[in-house]
């Protein structure tokens, strides 16, 4: 018998990927930048620090502020038993004092996935904060860390465009509960409105539109939800919104196209904002059936009605066999757009449909920066569990600067069809 013995590797000395000046320089500079915007607050600030590993970034940024400041701590865990992440957050603690008018500071050290923060910020905007901000490093330790960066721009506060919003996937949860109970529906409850965050696909995200469209079949209904999407959206200072959604999926109580379209028009109309509709053709609805919705949707150009689009199921449905319904609705004087980048390859993306697996693999800020025009939109408000001013906030923590968020909020402005 043999035996082989071997002597055990010495683990080398890990490189400090940042000096230790530098970090505190930053710091000094963060600091400094975050006591000017909150000069004025009347009470303190409150630092909402993510443990643990924001821990030491949080108090040495504690120390550089010259204005009052108190601590709140929460805890949450999206890694399983390896280093990658499994996909599911879970907030071990939550914050303990009441944050209804205060002024918020999410405190994180490095922004990964950006699961984590967006779970967080969630649960945080819940508690009734006047302002949330962040203040994280820009992208993990193994992609450059080098760069400290503050989140701490209150999108809130921007006059904003959106060109992206499914009015079926924006009904609030209690409108639909309401509606539900008053039509008689037989539907579970509570209704399944709000996908989670490892929905594996876009047709399995698409069916938690399936209970606002059931409710949604009468005038009054779709009025009602097209208004009410108008005050949410004025309500974050969006003040142009490009709201779309399919006539022919609400047509099971008696309804007729034209009878749909103009019930949504008149919420939109009566909405605090510039609200224009774009009529959706559905993929899995016969060519016949979409160039005719393309007639009538023609009929209301300069009504209300500004453009025409083609949803559903890109891996089942393919777009090309309904070329003559696009054809139709450009004669009729409609604009033209197209859902396209959901499911397979990512040259666009949808994180919560899996285009791709985080917000640190989201080619946006690759695109912009490449000179492409691309615009932030919610898509669908209640269904993703988004505000428009939370996307731009997960964009920043992406990494991209005010002046890129601005730009692309000024191509919403400049590429809208109303």
């Amino acid at each position: 018998m043999s035996v082989e013995t071997k002597t055990p590797a010495v683990a080398k000395p890990a490189r400090a990927m940042i000096s230790a000046e530098r970090i505190r320089r930053r710091v000094r500079e963060l600091g400094k930048q975050i006591s000017e915007v909150y000069a004025d607050i009347e009470t303190p600030l409150v630092m909402v620090v993510i443990l643990k590993g924001a821990t030491v970034f949080a108090a040495d940024l504690l120390r550089s502020l010259s204005i009052p400041a108190e601590l709140e701590f929460v805890s949450a865990a999206s890694y399983g038993s390896g280093t990658s992440s499994s996909g599911h957050v879970r907030l071990a603690h939550m914050v303990e004092g009441p944050l209804v008018g205060r002024h918020v500071l999410l405190v994180e050290d490095i922004i990964d996935s950006g699961r984590t923060v967006d779970v967080i910020v969630k649960r945080l905007r819940r508690l009734g904060p006047a302002s949330l901000r962040i203040a994280a490093l820009r992208r993990p330790l193994s992609r450059a860390a080098g760069h400290l960066l503050a989140v701490i721009s209150n999108f809130r506060d921007w006059k904003k465009a959106e060109l992206h919003c499914h009015l079926d996937g924006a009904v609030r949860t209690a409108t639909a509960e309401e509606l539900a109970t008053e039509q008689g529906l037989d539907l579970p409850r509570p209704l399944q409105m709000v996908a989670p965050d490892d929905c594996p696909s876009q047709a399995v995200y698409i069916t938690y539109f399936d209970a606002a469209i059931a409710v949604l079949q009468t005038a009054a209904a779709l009025e009602r939800a097209a208004l009410e999407l108008g005050i949410d959206s004025a309500a974050e200072n969006i003040d142009y919104l490009e709201v779309r959604w399919a006539p022919r999926l609400h047509l099971r109580s008696g309804l007729t196209v034209p009878e749909v379209i103009a019930a949504v028009l008149a919420g939109l109309a009566a909405a605090p904002l510039r609200a224009v509709a774009i009529v959706c053709a559905m993929r899995q609805h016969s060519v016949e059936d979409n160039v005719a919705l393309a007639s009538e949707a023609g009929k209301f150009a300069g009504r209300g009605v500004v453009g025409f689009d083609l949803a559903g199921d890109e891996v089942r449905y393919p777009a090309p066999p309904h070329r003559p319904a696009f054809e139709a609705a450009r004669a009729a004087g409609l604009r033209l757009t197209c859902h396209a980048g959901e499911a397979g390859e990512p040259s666009t993306a949808n994180w919560k449909c899996k285009a791709v697996q985080t917000l640190a693999e989201h080619p946006l800020p690759r695109l912009v920066r490449a000179g492409v025009r691309c615009t932030i939109s919610t898509d669908s408000r209640t269904v993703a569990d988004a505000t428009l001013s939370h996307e731009f906030e997960l964009a920043a923590g992406m990494g991209m600067s005010d002046e890129e968020l601005r730009r692309c909020n000024e191509t919403a402005y400049s590429a809208r069809f109303g």
